[in-house]
Protein backbone atom coordinates (compact mmCIF):
# COMPACT_ATOMS: atom_id res chain seq x y z
CA UNK A 1 0.00 0.00 0.00
CA UNK A 2 1.53 3.63 -1.31
CA UNK A 3 0.94 6.01 1.50
CA UNK A 4 3.88 8.42 0.41
CA UNK A 5 1.71 11.26 0.60
CA UNK A 6 2.23 11.16 4.40
CA UNK A 7 5.28 12.02 4.14
CA UNK A 8 4.73 14.62 1.76
CA UNK A 9 1.65 16.27 4.04
CA UNK A 10 4.35 16.29 6.93
CA UNK A 11 6.70 18.08 4.76
CA UNK A 12 4.66 20.84 3.38
CA UNK A 13 2.91 21.78 6.74
CA UNK A 14 6.52 21.83 8.27
CA UNK A 15 7.70 24.35 5.71
CA UNK A 16 3.99 26.31 5.84
CA UNK A 17 4.89 26.79 9.65
CA UNK A 18 8.24 27.74 9.40
CA UNK A 19 7.47 30.71 6.76
CA UNK A 20 4.34 32.14 9.62
CA UNK A 21 7.55 31.83 12.49
CA UNK A 22 5.83 29.03 13.95
CA UNK A 23 7.78 26.19 15.39
CA UNK A 24 7.99 23.59 12.65
CA UNK A 25 8.42 20.11 15.03
CA UNK A 26 4.89 18.75 14.68
CA UNK A 27 5.00 16.67 17.78
CA UNK A 28 4.39 20.26 19.62
CA UNK A 29 0.92 20.42 18.56
CA UNK A 30 -2.36 18.71 19.05
CA UNK A 31 -4.73 18.76 15.79
CA UNK A 32 -8.73 19.50 14.91
CA UNK A 33 -10.08 18.68 12.09
CA UNK A 34 -12.69 20.23 10.48
CA UNK A 35 -14.68 20.36 7.40
CA UNK A 36 -14.66 23.24 5.22
CA UNK A 37 -18.53 23.98 4.96
CA UNK A 38 -17.86 25.82 1.37
CA UNK A 39 -16.92 22.49 -0.21
CA UNK A 40 -20.37 21.42 -1.52
CA UNK A 41 -19.40 19.82 -4.60
CA UNK A 42 -20.66 16.21 -5.29
CA UNK A 43 -18.13 13.20 -4.14
CA UNK A 44 -17.11 11.59 -7.41
CA UNK A 45 -15.08 8.66 -6.14
CA UNK A 46 -15.93 5.43 -3.95
CA UNK A 47 -13.13 5.98 -1.50
CA UNK A 48 -14.17 9.75 -1.25
CA UNK A 49 -17.28 8.26 -0.24
CA UNK A 50 -15.64 5.74 2.08
CA UNK A 51 -13.91 9.17 3.69
CA UNK A 52 -16.47 11.12 4.18
CA UNK A 53 -19.22 8.66 5.19
CA UNK A 54 -17.00 6.05 7.19
CA UNK A 55 -13.72 7.68 8.33
CA UNK A 56 -13.95 11.50 8.64
CA UNK A 57 -17.40 11.39 10.74
CA UNK A 58 -15.66 9.64 13.59
CA UNK A 59 -12.75 11.93 14.15
CA UNK A 60 -13.93 15.17 13.24
CA UNK A 61 -13.27 18.17 16.17
CA UNK A 62 -11.72 15.80 18.58
CA UNK A 63 -8.07 16.40 19.44
CA UNK A 64 -5.39 14.18 17.60
CA UNK A 65 -2.25 13.79 17.93
CA UNK A 66 0.25 14.44 14.86
CA UNK A 67 0.50 10.86 14.03
CA UNK A 68 -3.95 10.51 13.93
CA UNK A 69 -3.79 13.18 11.31
CA UNK A 70 -1.66 12.59 8.79
CA UNK A 71 -2.76 8.89 8.84
CA UNK A 72 -6.77 10.13 8.61
CA UNK A 73 -5.52 12.62 5.98
CA UNK A 74 -3.94 10.16 3.73
CA UNK A 75 -6.25 7.57 2.10
CA UNK A 76 -5.03 3.66 1.41
CA UNK A 77 -4.73 4.69 -1.86
CA UNK A 78 -2.56 7.60 -1.22
CA UNK A 79 -5.46 10.60 -2.24
CA UNK A 80 -5.13 13.54 0.24
CA UNK A 81 -7.44 16.50 0.56
CA UNK A 82 -7.70 18.84 -2.65
CA UNK A 83 -7.09 22.00 0.21
CA UNK A 84 -6.19 22.18 3.67
CA UNK A 85 -7.07 25.28 5.65
CA UNK A 86 -4.51 25.86 8.24
CA UNK A 87 -5.33 28.18 11.45
CA UNK A 88 -3.13 27.99 14.86
CA UNK A 89 -4.88 28.84 18.43
CA UNK A 90 -2.22 28.40 21.02
CA UNK A 91 -1.00 25.14 21.23
CA UNK A 92 -3.79 23.76 18.59
CA UNK A 93 -3.42 23.33 14.48
CA UNK A 94 -7.26 23.17 13.15
CA UNK A 95 -7.21 21.72 9.74
CA UNK A 96 -10.11 22.94 7.87
CA UNK A 97 -10.20 20.31 4.98
CA UNK A 98 -11.89 19.94 1.74
CA UNK A 99 -14.13 16.94 1.39
CA UNK A 100 -12.96 15.85 -1.68
CA UNK A 101 -9.58 13.61 -1.87
CA UNK A 102 -7.21 13.70 -4.90
CA UNK A 103 -4.06 12.28 -6.17
CA UNK A 104 -1.00 14.42 -5.83
CA UNK A 105 -1.28 15.20 -9.88
CA UNK A 106 -4.17 17.16 -9.23
CA UNK A 107 -3.53 18.41 -6.17
CA UNK A 108 -0.26 20.32 -7.88
CA UNK A 109 -2.54 21.55 -10.59
CA UNK A 110 -5.02 22.84 -8.76
CA UNK A 111 -2.90 24.65 -6.30
CA UNK A 112 -0.98 25.80 -9.11
CA UNK A 113 2.13 28.25 -7.96
CA UNK A 114 1.60 27.17 -3.61
CA UNK A 115 4.66 25.46 -2.74
CA UNK A 116 3.02 24.41 0.49
CA UNK A 117 0.17 22.78 -1.05
CA UNK A 118 -1.97 21.17 -0.39
CA UNK A 119 -2.00 23.51 2.93
CA UNK A 120 -3.53 27.35 2.58
CA UNK A 121 -4.02 30.37 5.12
CA UNK A 122 -7.22 29.72 6.35
CA UNK A 123 -8.21 33.20 5.73
CA UNK A 124 -7.93 32.18 2.12
CA UNK A 125 -10.65 29.63 2.25
CA UNK A 126 -14.12 30.78 0.33
CA UNK A 127 -16.69 32.50 2.73
CA UNK A 128 -18.56 30.13 4.39
CA UNK A 129 -22.04 29.73 2.22
CA UNK A 130 -25.49 30.26 3.14
CA UNK A 131 -26.95 26.80 1.82
CA UNK A 132 -28.81 25.03 4.75
CA UNK A 133 -30.54 22.43 5.43
CA UNK A 134 -32.76 20.95 7.76
CA UNK A 135 -34.05 17.16 8.38
CA UNK A 136 -36.79 15.77 10.76
CA UNK A 137 -35.84 12.33 12.48
CA UNK A 138 -38.22 10.61 14.79
CA UNK A 139 -36.39 8.47 17.40
CA UNK A 140 -37.76 5.92 19.87
CA UNK A 141 -36.71 6.95 23.12
CA UNK A 142 -38.19 4.41 24.91
CA UNK A 143 -36.21 1.61 22.67
CA UNK A 144 -32.89 2.85 24.13
CA UNK A 145 -31.67 -0.53 25.65
CA UNK A 146 -32.03 -1.82 22.07
CA UNK A 147 -31.39 1.02 20.24
CA UNK A 148 -28.84 3.73 22.41
CA UNK A 149 -28.38 6.76 21.68
CA UNK A 150 -24.99 7.06 22.18
CA UNK A 151 -24.59 4.66 19.18
CA UNK A 152 -22.09 5.24 16.32
CA UNK A 153 -24.30 7.49 14.00
CA UNK A 154 -25.03 10.00 16.85
CA UNK A 155 -21.34 9.99 17.97
CA UNK A 156 -20.65 10.74 14.42
CA UNK A 157 -23.36 13.80 14.15
CA UNK A 158 -22.10 14.87 17.18
CA UNK A 159 -18.77 15.12 15.65
CA UNK A 160 -19.24 16.70 12.28
CA UNK A 161 -21.68 19.80 13.61
CA UNK A 162 -19.38 19.97 16.68
CA UNK A 163 -22.23 19.45 18.98
CA UNK A 164 -22.72 18.54 22.96
CA UNK A 165 -23.41 15.46 24.08
CA UNK A 166 -26.96 14.95 25.18
CA UNK A 167 -27.97 12.75 28.26
CA UNK A 168 -30.46 10.09 26.81
CA UNK A 169 -31.33 9.36 30.61
CA UNK A 170 -32.56 13.25 30.92
CA UNK A 171 -34.32 13.11 27.93
CA UNK A 172 -36.54 10.13 28.32
CA UNK A 173 -37.04 11.18 32.04
CA UNK A 174 -38.57 14.55 30.42
CA UNK A 175 -40.13 13.14 27.90
CA UNK A 176 -42.29 10.57 30.20
CA UNK A 177 -43.43 13.80 32.07
CA UNK A 178 -45.01 15.63 28.95
CA UNK A 179 -47.46 13.14 27.97
CA UNK A 180 -49.80 15.88 28.51
CA UNK A 181 -48.37 18.79 27.44
CA UNK A 182 -48.86 19.79 24.02
CA UNK A 183 -46.85 23.06 25.15
CA UNK A 184 -43.35 21.07 26.48
CA UNK A 185 -40.22 22.80 25.88
CA UNK A 186 -37.83 22.26 22.85
CA UNK A 187 -34.35 21.82 23.60
CA UNK A 188 -31.50 23.10 21.29
CA UNK A 189 -28.28 22.41 20.84
CA UNK A 190 -26.36 24.78 19.32
CA UNK A 191 -23.02 23.90 17.13
CA UNK A 192 -20.18 25.02 19.48
CA UNK A 193 -18.10 25.69 15.96
CA UNK A 194 -20.73 26.66 12.69
CA UNK A 195 -23.01 29.42 13.58
CA UNK A 196 -27.07 28.44 12.33
CA UNK A 197 -26.18 24.83 12.80
CA UNK A 198 -28.45 23.67 15.68
CA UNK A 199 -30.39 20.24 16.64
CA UNK A 200 -34.02 20.69 18.44
CA UNK A 201 -34.97 18.48 20.23
CA UNK A 202 -39.14 18.44 21.32
CA UNK A 203 -39.83 17.17 24.69
CA UNK A 204 -43.76 16.36 23.81
CA UNK A 205 -44.38 13.16 23.56
CA UNK A 206 -46.28 13.24 20.20
CA UNK A 207 -48.08 9.50 20.37
CA UNK A 208 -47.65 8.78 23.72
CA UNK A 209 -45.07 5.90 23.05
CA UNK A 210 -42.38 7.81 24.01
CA UNK A 211 -40.89 8.54 20.41
CA UNK A 212 -38.69 11.95 20.05
CA UNK A 213 -39.28 14.55 17.22
CA UNK A 214 -35.64 16.01 16.36
CA UNK A 215 -34.71 18.34 14.06
CA UNK A 216 -31.49 18.86 12.65
CA UNK A 217 -30.56 22.68 10.74
CA UNK A 218 -26.78 22.27 8.79
CA UNK A 219 -25.30 23.86 6.45
CA UNK A 220 -22.81 23.67 3.28
CA UNK A 221 -20.57 20.69 2.83
CA UNK A 222 -21.90 19.17 6.18
CA UNK A 223 -25.64 18.29 4.65
CA UNK A 224 -24.60 15.44 3.25
CA UNK A 225 -22.56 13.90 6.31
CA UNK A 226 -25.43 14.67 8.77
CA UNK A 227 -27.97 13.23 5.94
CA UNK A 228 -26.17 10.20 5.65
CA UNK A 229 -25.50 8.97 9.15
CA UNK A 230 -29.47 9.62 9.89
CA UNK A 231 -30.13 8.06 6.67
CA UNK A 232 -28.10 4.77 7.92
CA UNK A 233 -29.19 4.96 11.56
CA UNK A 234 -33.06 5.22 10.41
CA UNK A 235 -32.46 1.83 7.85
CA UNK A 236 -31.13 -0.17 10.92
CA UNK A 237 -33.65 0.83 13.44
CA UNK A 238 -36.86 1.00 11.71
CA UNK A 239 -35.87 -1.04 8.60
CA UNK A 240 -37.83 0.28 6.15
CA UNK A 241 -41.40 -0.51 8.52
CA UNK A 242 -41.27 2.83 9.84
CA UNK A 243 -40.85 6.43 9.32
CA UNK A 244 -38.98 8.43 6.47
CA UNK A 245 -35.56 10.62 6.98
CA UNK A 246 -37.48 13.91 6.09
CA UNK A 247 -36.18 17.39 4.41
CA UNK A 248 -38.52 20.01 5.59
CA UNK A 249 -38.91 23.56 5.13
CA UNK A 250 -36.37 25.81 6.60
CA UNK A 251 -37.33 27.57 9.69
CA UNK A 252 -38.21 25.13 11.88
CA UNK A 253 -36.87 27.08 14.94
CA UNK A 254 -39.54 30.07 13.91
CA UNK A 255 -42.12 27.74 13.49
CA UNK A 256 -41.91 26.15 17.07
CA UNK A 257 -41.83 29.71 18.50
CA UNK A 258 -45.06 31.17 16.47
CA UNK A 259 -46.43 28.02 17.79
CA UNK A 260 -46.09 29.33 21.19
CA UNK A 261 -43.20 26.53 22.25
CA UNK A 262 -40.40 27.60 24.32
CA UNK A 263 -36.86 27.49 23.26
CA UNK A 264 -34.39 26.39 25.94
CA UNK A 265 -30.91 26.12 25.76
CA UNK A 266 -29.32 22.38 26.34
CA UNK A 267 -25.65 22.84 28.14
CA UNK A 268 -23.96 20.55 29.74
CA UNK A 269 -20.73 21.50 32.40
CA UNK A 270 -19.51 19.73 34.95
CA UNK A 271 -21.89 16.60 34.37
CA UNK A 272 -24.51 19.63 35.11
CA UNK A 273 -27.76 20.03 32.94
CA UNK A 274 -28.32 23.31 32.36
CA UNK A 275 -31.53 24.73 30.84
CA UNK A 276 -31.43 28.59 29.62
CA UNK A 277 -34.69 30.27 27.52
CA UNK A 278 -33.45 31.85 24.64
Amino acid sequence: MNQSNKIFLEEHLKEWLKSFSYSSNLDDYKYEIRLDLSDTNELSSNIEQIMNFWVLPKNMNKTLHKRQVIDLLVTGTNEIPLWIGVQIKEDIIELIISKRFKKLKIINEWHKENKFAPFIEVEKLKPIPNFYKEFNFLYPAGMHDSQPLDCEEFEEICNVMNLETVDLNYLEKRIWENVENTKAEILKISSKAFSGQHVLIDLWNHDQINVMNIYYRTNGAINDFVYRSLYRWNQRMWNDLGPKIKEIEIGQLQRLRDEGRVIVEYKKKRCVTICMKS
